[in-house]
């Protein structure tokens, strides 16, 4: 959504949390179907794993009390941190700490663009695995062979330092905040508000 916003965004996001109008357009937009048609599109490259069980798992994600605020939210680009590249940069370049980015090859071009975006930075490493924006769940096996050795790699990390580390699977936060798993200790403040 980045630089695409557009005025009626905050009209949806509120009309979603408008009973019982916003109810009946969250239903239709996790339907089994069309999640897993959404699974299927740019979440998951491996169709076999989208077993009805596994759709059935995340159609209950989807129905906890006050879901629909999330996905409305991500949408409509209520989640995105900057309108413009260079401000969304902006982040990555001042970090002190170092920062891995794990991009799915698979990924949508928009999103893989701005994951490409932050890789391109002097301090950044990054790696390309096999996936889409579900990578950390699809391949988790692999994310957690490059990212653990990444997190040891430095003998100058104290404990204190890890709660800041900032470990990048940009395939949950791009494109409206779904692909990154962003760990620093700004975020877990952030977090730890909402909980």
């Amino acid at each position: 959504m980045m630089g695409k916003q557009k005025p009626w965004f905050a009209t949806i996001r509120q009309t979603i949390g408008t009973p019982p109008l916003g109810q009946a357009l969250y239903k239709l937009n996790t339907l089994r179907s069309f999640l897993s048609f959404l699974y299927r599109r740019h979440i998951y490259t491996n169709a076999a794993i989208l077993t009805p069980t596994f759709i059935e798992q995340k159609y209950q994600i989807t129905q906890k009390p006050g879901a629909r605020f999330g996905p409305a939210a991500f949408v409509t680009g209520g989640l995105d941190p900057a309108t413009k590249r260079e401000d969304f940069l902006k982040p990555f370049q001042s970090l002190t700490v170092p920062l891995l980015v794990v991009i799915g090859e698979q990924s949508p071009p928009a999103s893989k663009a701005e994951m490409e975006s932050i890789a391109s930075l002097a301090s950044i490493q990054s790696q390309h695995l096999p996936g889409s924006l579900g990578l950390h769940e699809e391949y988790a096996s692999e994310v957690a062979a490059l990212v653990l050795p990444f997190l040891h790699q430095s003998q100058k990390l104290t404990p204190h330092d890890l709660d800041r580390y900032a470990i990048v699977s940009l395939q949950d936060y791009l494109r409206s905040c779904n692909s990154f798993l962003f760990i620093d200790k700004r975020f877990s403040e952030c977090n730890s508000h909402t909980h």
